[in-house]
């Protein structure tokens, strides 16, 4: 798919996010008959395979060097393992919508770890951005009245760390990138690594959620997979061509269609109430800020 390269990254972000809230929704309705455990393993399986055959398709690259595989690695030790297992873990916990508000902080953490790591610059903007963000997020937080049992605060904390891991993760591709610069491969080499980590690992976390593997709600998870792939390769791609700061933000618009799609689809499961969406935008305004410090 190296006819992304030519596209626009914020314009390939902005697709990413709709493309990776319909698999939300595919993902919403399965984690109601799968374990996030199970769900986790089937997302990652498809994903990998879907980037093996995109690479295959493609004209691929020549070398391999170490220190791109190293990278394209940790990508897939602090996303699709650790990243997703803790998101979905956190859907169980405390909703859908709360979980993709709550990570609406990613874009902190990442730019952070792009001026620090990769010398990117951030425009006077990222203040108010960074004050939406926090302010999103302690709407949320504060929230009452969503959801029949009122939940602890310290569950908040699981979606927070998988949204830390999450944000490791843009800046490792970059790194990755100057190396091998093929957004298949790294895709392919993380997700499939983050996979065969967490089988590896299935029994040092007790599942809370009922219910195990359910045919029906497979199938619903690999739909949600094969778009998760496509949001995949246009966020990739966006991270190669595009800068961090701004492309991460933008990618955080995902936020506006789960929530859509959450009331739309989920009306009797999933409660938004003002504070919810008000904390949403509140984030998103943040997000649109920090990109537009550029």
């Amino acid at each position: 798919m190296e006819f992304l390269d030519s596209w626009n990254p914020n314009l390939l972000a902005f697709l990413s996010a709709f493309t990776f809230a319909a698999a939300q929704i595919f993902y919403r309705d399965a984690l109601r008959r799968l374990t996030p455990s199970a769900a986790t393993i089937i997302v990652n399986a498809t994903i990998c395979l879907c980037a093996v055959l995109a690479y295959l398709a493609s004209q691929g690259v020549e070398r391999w060097p170490l220190m791109g595989v190293f990278w394209f690695a940790m990508v897939g030790v602090f996303g699709p393992f650790l990243g997703r297992y803790l998101s979905y873990l956190s859907i169980t916990y405390i909703g859908h919508a709360r979980t993709q508000v709550m990570a609406q902080t990613m874009p902190l953490w990442s730019a952070i770890l792009a001026v620090a790591a990769l010398g990117e610059r951030l425009g006077p903007g990222v203040a108010l951005g960074t004050l939406g963000i926090l302010a999103g997020a302690f709407l949320l937080v504060r929230e009452r009245g969503a959801a029949p049992v009122r939940v602890p605060l310290r569950l908040y904390l699981v979606s927070v760390l998988g949204a830390m891991c999450m944000a490791l993760t843009p800046t490792l591709r970059k790194l990755g990138f100057f190396y091998i610069p093929s957004a298949s491969f790294g895709l392919a080499l993380s997700v499939g690594l983050g996979a065969g980590l967490h089988l590896l690992g299935r029994g040092w976390v007790e599942e809370r959620s009922a219910g195990g593997w359910e045919r029906g709600a497979a199938l619903r998870a690999v739909w949600g997979s094969v778009l998760n792939f496509a949001a995949g390769m246009l966020f990739w791609t966006a991270v190669k061509v595009g800068d961090v700061v701004a492309v991460v933000p933008i990618n955080r618009l995902s936020v506006f269609f789960v929530l859509i799609f959450s009331w739309m689809f989920f009306r009797k499961q999933e409660h938004i109430t003002w504070r919810v969406v008000a904390g949403a935008l509140l984030a998103v305004a943040g997000a649109v800020a920090i990109a537009g410090s550029r």
